[in-house]
């Protein structure tokens, strides 16, 4: 079976200005060639200098694009050279480039429609993002630093979104909510829709002392959140519930590990509200707030240990959450939406009082949650594998 991934692909420790795409994709591929002898696969990846091969076991990466509004020239090039049964898209709206670049991956995707109607290859589909129609209006698109008028974004959308939906033979989302939302709002049909969680890389627990000190933070009870930094996530209302969760515990501290967003690292507005933001939490929280900034995957497993809660209070979920998958495999008292469907969950609630009171709530217990550890244990990245694997052969035995 002779597999071409088309996807950003980051194989180093620095994700620092890549989406969380480029680091799902290698634990998918890793996993894959683990269990699948007789595979061979194919990474069409982006450009971190040069054009170049690299060949890793049964593992070939073609870092060949850039992003732009050309990156599929050289795509359907090494398409043409690897002539793959299976043609796999990872997609994210912003993941090729900017809004041109989205229109241009439906384009590209009704190329290799045609090649598979005279070739016989798949076309599989990840829609990491699925973004509900009824949701884009001018407060969400002002979360996402989207300067678009909301009728002609909820057009643009459509137009990209759908016609992938059409071209593609299988469409893999990672939750249950983002089925539903292919099946009601763009008319997926749902035979077509396969749902695999996103993985869970297992992360080693440090001893709690240990890990406090390898961050810097000794004292208190730590309210972690983590992950890019974005208005959409809901940073804004942590501040304030943190702040008045205080009146009651004053031993909690609030600690924000995360870098730019990869997608608006360059954009004033964001930058101008990272800078308000984070100036108001120190304001506001004085020496109970601390800012990591970016945290390399090495380090990673020290402040997920380190924390007590880990509070991802999201405005707007369209799609699977790196963080929380990390929390999962600790069995770490999680604050997330209820929409995830994880058992053990606890939901943030609309308002500041109402995410108060979840933070004070687990602080009290502060105890592992038995039944987020065994969600974790369902969403193996060997169980991830098998599924995608089960999936493509079912594909091509059609």
């Amino acid at each position: 079976m002779k597999i071409a991934i088309i996807t950003a692909y980051d194989n180093s420790s620095n994700g620092r200005r890549k989406s969380g795409v480029a680091t799902y994709t290698p634990e998918l591929v890793l996993h894959l060639a683990e269990i699948c002898p007789h595979c061979e696969l194919h990474i069409i990846a982006d450009i971190e200098g040069k054009p170049e091969v690299l060949r890793q076991g049964r593992i070939t990466i073609h870092r060949c694009w850039k992003p732009g509004s050309r990156f599929i020239f050289p795509v359907l090039r090494e398409v043409a050279k690897i002539k793959p049964n299976i043609i796999h898209i990872q997609h994210e709206y912003f993941l090729y480039g900017g809004p041109l670049s989205a229109l241009l991956l439906v384009i590209l995707t009704a190329i290799l429609r045609l090649l598979t109607l005279l070739r016989g290859p798949r076309i599989v589909l990840t829609l990491h993002g699925v973004i509900p129609l009824t949701s884009v209006n001018k407060s969400f698109l002002a979360r996402h630093f989207i300067n678009f008028p909301p009728k002609l974004a909820k057009i643009a959308v459509l137009l990209i979104t759908k016609p992938l939906i059409l071209l593609s033979d299988k469409i893999v989302v990672h939750e249950e909510f983002q089925k539903d939302t292919l099946i009601h709002e763009y008319k997926a049909q749902s035979r077509k829709i396969v749902v695999i969680p996103h993985g869970v890389r297992p992360l080693t627990l440090l001893n709690g002392r240990r890990a406090r000190e390898l961050i810097g933070i000794t004292e208190g009870t730590i309210v972690l959140h983590f992950g890019y930094l974005a208005r959409y996530k809901g940073i804004e209302r942590l501040i304030l519930a943190v702040a008045r969760a205080k009146r009651h515990n004053k031993d909690l501290k609030l600690v924000v590990a995360g870098g730019l967003h990869p997608r608006l690292y360059s954009n004033p507005q964001y930058l101008k509200w990272v800078k308000k933001t984070l100036l108001g939490a120190k304001r506001i929280l004085k020496d109970s707030f601390h800012f990591a900034g970016y945290i390399p995957s090495e380090k990673v497993p020290a402040y997920f240990s380190a924390a007590d809660i880990i509070v991802l209070p999201y405005r707007d979920v369209i799609s699977s959450s790196g963080p929380l998958h990390h929390a999962l495999s600790l069995g770490k008292p999680v604050i997330a939406p209820e929409i995830y469907e994880i058992p053990g969950l606890s939901n943030p609630g609309n308002t500041v009082d109402e995410l108060a009171a979840r933070i004070l709530e687990l602080s009290a217990k502060n105890v592992a949650e038995p039944n987020i550890l065994s969600a974790s244990r369902s969403r193996s990245w060997e169980t991830v594998a098998k599924k995608t694997l089960k999936m493509y052969s079912e594909l091509l035995n059609r």
